[in-house]
């Protein structure tokens, strides 16, 4: 049986690889994404999360420590880890970035990184990223050198973590403008590197496969929303990389199996094999299609449709068009040839769509009138997917966004008739007062009490404040149900019933 996938945590001093530790256990509290549960075997990294949320963070003494990871509910007997995370001394790993000529390999953190099955590469986003990016790029370089020479297999996970996101928000920020700064922060990181790995494209072995990814271990306080100890994209990250690593080394033991079995025969067929080794001499791919496939291989990652359309899509359509018009393109495997044309047709599509979908459908936030959502909704119902495509884009953005704004357009309805309702009651409760007055007048002896009766009136205010959101799963707030014409003038009536109360409550007292 194979060893448990082991995934290492590298990055300068104070990046915060112990934070996400930390986070990944507050995450662990509850249920992932998809439904799964990260438990904490050995029970490590409690003080982490300890450290994380409560203390302050304090840096990793030893060089490397390991934290056993299952997910997944555990027995009552505790169950066996599914993964190892390892985490390191930000000392240990400035030593490996400041090295120019060469990988100390006798260091025991070079070799946990040599024998990892993913690495998690962290940078702090709210420092200066040029000096850290720069240290990382040259480390990767020297990475995948090494690998080269040892013969790895091609594809090691790399997970380039941009952590402390949420030390980046502005003050006035809204929850989406600090996502979108997130993003172009990823965005331009992600270039950077893939350009500098295309500049090693080609290595027929110990090549790296690199994701980023954005992390922060709490939401900070925005402008329409308050700050929380939630983490952002932690849960994420580790699941992601728990499947690239399982991955990865499937393809180390597969590859170790095939060359054993090439080993055990050898004895018996070195003269055939001589014979071979020069057929292949002079067959052998040249170097353009071989890096042509690595090229490929990167590109398309992934079967999953959630990971082939994952944005940015113009980069990488822009990539397969250039794949396609490379000379050596014709001399792949037909296979090979059709994966890239039906990527590539596959994103022109989705592209096109969605482009569709964003001219065509309105975001209930921006609907003022009952008669909008009904448009709105008219107008989901309506947008058709391509059949072909309709249950392959079935947790992609486009698909994911649909699904999610015709729930909008419920809970939207549903709050306003509800608000409506409550403000009504309001109006009757005005009434009741005005009558008390006007139809059987109002005695000394019951003036007080009607007073009382009057200012707790007049100094109601709304259920709920405009930040509130309407559902547990929703980005939508009482603010987007406030602007509905049904709910505004229903609170003009409201508003026009207090103010005459207030004007009987003065006749009364002068």
């Amino acid at each position: 049986m194979p060893d448990n996938p082991r995934i290492v945590l590298f990055g300068a001093p104070g990046a915060g690889k112990s934070s996400l530790l930390g986070a990944l256990a507050q995450a662990g509290q509850g249920h992932g994404a998809h439904g799964e549960q990260f438990r904490d075997v050995a029970g490590g990294m409690a003080e982490l999360k300890t450290q994380t949320y409560q203390k302050g963070p304090a840096p990793t003494e030893e060089e490397l420590h390991d934290y056993p990871l299952a997910v997944g509910p555990l027995p009552p007997d505790g169950g066996a880890a599914t993964a190892t995370l390892t985490d390191s001394s930000g000392n240990a790993a400035q030593t490996i970035l400041a090295s120019k000529n060469g990988l100390p390999l006798d260091k025991p953190l070079t070799q946990a990184l040599l024998d990892a099955d993913a690495i998690i590469l962290v940078v702090d986003a709210s420092a200066s990223l040029d000096r850290h990016v720069e240290a990382m790029e040259q480390f990767l370089r020297l990475l995948q050198s090494v690998r080269g020479e040892r013969v790895e297999v091609r594809g090691l996970p790399v997970h380039l973590v941009l952590s402390k996101c949420d030390l980046i928000a502005k003050p006035g920020d809204t929850n989406s403008k600090w996502l979108q700064r997130i993003e172009e922060t990823k965005r331009q990181l992600g270039d950077r590197f893939q350009q500098m790995l295309k500049e090693q494209a080609g290595l027929p072995f110990g090549s790296v496969d690199l994701h980023v990814t954005a992390t922060a271990v709490a939401r900070p306080a925005l402008a329409d929303r308050p700050a929380k100890q939630e983490p952002l994209g932690v849960a994420e990250l580790f699941r992601e990389s728990l499947r690239s690593a399982e991955t990865h080394q499937e393809q180390r033991e597969h590859a170790a199996s095939r060359l054993s079995l090439a080993v055990s025969g050898m004895s018996g067929l070195v003269a055939m094999l001589a014979i071979l080794a020069g057929v292949l001499y002079l067959a052998r791919p040249s170097a353009e299609l071989t890096a042509l496939a690595n090229q490929i291989g990167r590109v398309l990652p992934s079967s999953s449709p959630a990971d082939r359309l994952r944005e940015p899509l113009d980069g990488r359509l822009k990539e397969l068009e250039q794949i396609e018009a490379r000379p050596q393109f014709k001399q792949l495997s037909p296979t090979l040839r059709s994966e890239v044309e039906q990527a590539r047709a596959e994103i022109e599509q989705y592209q096109q769509f969605y482009k569709e979908f964003q001219n065509q459908v309105t975001d209930p936030r921006f609907a003022a009138r009952d008669d909008d959502l009904d448009k709105i909704e008219k107008s989901l119902t309506s947008f058709a997917l391509p059949e072909a495509y309709a249950a392959a884009w079935a947790d992609t953005k486009l698909v994911q966004r649909l699904q999610r704004w015709r729930i909008d357009i419920d809970l939207m309805r549903n709050a306003a008739k509800e608000e409506i309702a409550w403000i009504q009651q309001q109006i009757v409760d005005g009434d009741k007062l005005r009558a008390q007055v006007l139809q059987k007048g109002l005695p000394k002896d019951r003036q007080e009490a009607w007073l009382e009766a009057v200012q707790e009136y007049v100094d109601r205010k709304p259920r709920h404040k405009n930040i509130d959101r309407i559902g547990p799963n929703s980005s939508l707030t009482y603010d987007h149900v406030y602007k509905l014409q049904s709910v505004e003038q229903a609170r003009k009536r409201w508003n026009e019933k207090v103010e005459t109360v207030k004007k009987l409550r003065a006749a009364v007292v002068g």
